[in-house]
């Protein structure tokens, strides 16, 4: 009795252990769902402005860059220069008018854009070339070393 009590038992035990497991019911297309993967990639470059430039006649040329470049589609980085003294070098009142030259074309507003890089690029880079002339020169009052300070700020329209 023992014996067909335990086989009954395992019997019960077996079809109870059995789980019925149901799927979810499939669309059209066979799928059960979908889910996006993403990973956001934050904005970022490198802009490498010139050193400090000791201006001549003859025109000293220089290289403004940007690189590693990751900005939002459809915009722009824009790199601008802004001259403290409106293209004048200065020392003590005494004034040495001075040209910027970006890619060839001679700036006239003290805030001037140096560089544009649009979205898809990942560099691009400029040349800039600083120049007085003699008659320039000869317009300083003083004895000194003449200075003007261009500031780079960098914008994503």
């Amino acid at each position: 009795m023992k014996k067909l009590f335990s086989i009954a038992f395992v019997f019960i035990l077996l079809c109870t252990a059995s789980v019925t497991v149901f799927a979810a019911g499939l669309n059209e297309d066979n799928t059960v769902g979908s889910i996006t993967v993403s990973y956001g990639v934050s904005e970022s470059y490198v802009v490498t402005i010139p050193a400090d430039i000791a201006i001549s006649t003859t025109g000293v040329e220089s290289t403004l860059s940007a690189s590693s470049v990751l900005i939002p589609d459809g915009k722009t980085l824009t790199v601008s220069a802004t001259s403290q003294n409106g293209y004048n070098l200065e020392y003590a009142n005494s004034k040495i008018p001075y040209t910027v030259l970006v890619n060839g074309t001679k700036q006239t507003d003290d805030t001037f854009v140096a560089l544009s890089v649009v979205s898809g690029s990942t560099s691009g880079n400029a040349t800039l070339v600083f120049k007085t002339t003699d008659e320039d020169i000869a317009k300083a009052t003083k004895s000194g070393n003449h200075t003007d300070v261009l500031t780079f700020n960098c914008t994503i329209n």
